[in-house]
This record gives C-alpha cells, structure tokens and sequence, in this order.
C-alpha cells in the first residue's frame, strides 16, 4: 500500500457527523420543540451519561497508545489493536462517542438529537466504520479478517 493511499477512505471525520447531528438536533428543538425534563434534571442526568462514556473509552485510547498506533481514523494504522474493550467490540470509541454524545443531548435538553441517533450510527457506520474496515482488510489482511469474524461490530 502506497504512503499516499495508506488511509481509509472515509466520507467525514467522525466528531464532524455528531456536531452535526447535535446541530440538526438543536434547529429541530427551535423549529419543533419536543416536551423533555427540566433543566436540572437534565444536567444531572447528561453528566451522569456523558461520564458513562469515558470507562470506556480510556482503555481503548490506552490500547492504541500500547500499539503505537494513530487514533486518528484518517491516519495510517500501524497496528491492530485488539486487545482490551477491543475484544468485545470492533469499534468501542465510536461507542464512546454515542454516549457522549447522548449525555450531551440530555444535558443540553435536545430531545431531537436523542431521535437522530440511529441516523447518526447510519451515517457513521456507511461513512467512516465501513471505509475503516475495508481498509484495515487490505492493510492487515487474513489476521483482520478472523479478528472480524470474532468481534462485533458494535456490541
């Protein structure tokens, strides 16, 4: 693999589609407002859910660290890293991620953007998780291949 295609060939970056979508969240919730808690319950509970995130994602932001390998997803990987949250889960930053951004979406009271999440996984798995492991399969091949067979997606 050539330096210059040795990179996955994503749509977007990945916070790129979850501002987005807490953007759209948020001009829905202006345009149609949609009843939700109170304000502080709403903190308390986004905070609580956001927080919910992190026991997952500093053990696969270690793993990587441990790999010498990128975390940025339009960099060349180095490594597969399969170890740690990676055993049960091909993709636990992108997890990481939506439980962020649901403890944002609830803090900052935006019901909305609680209803796009599933549009938000369709667009991250097509634009950036499918283009990942297309080429984590050209790059590693037959040992990325069984890893994929072993680990979900998801959960």
């Amino acid at each position: 693999m050539s330096a210059q295609h040795d990179r996955p060939r994503m749509i977007t970056n990945p916070p790129i589609i979850v501002i987005l979508a807490l953007l759209l969240g948020w001009f829905l919730e202006w345009l149609q407002p949609i009843p939700f808690l109170s304000a502080p319950v709403c903190y308390y509970i986004g905070g609580v859910v956001f927080l919910l995130g992190l026991p997952l994602a500093l053990p696969a932001v270690v793993q990587f660290w441990r790999a010498r390998t990128s975390l940025i997803p339009y960099r060349p990987s180095t490594a597969l890293v399969v170890k740690g949250p990676y055993r049960y889960s091909r993709n636990p930053l992108y997890i990481a991620l939506t439980i962020h951004y649901l403890g944002i979406a609830i803090a900052a009271r935006l019901p909305w953007a609680i209803v796009l999440i599933p549009v938000m996984l369709v667009l991250l798995t097509w634009w950036v998780i499918v283009p990942e492991e297309n080429y984590l399969t050209a790059k590693f091949g037959e040992p990325y291949i069984r890893y994929r067979s072993q680990v979900r997606r998801w959960i």
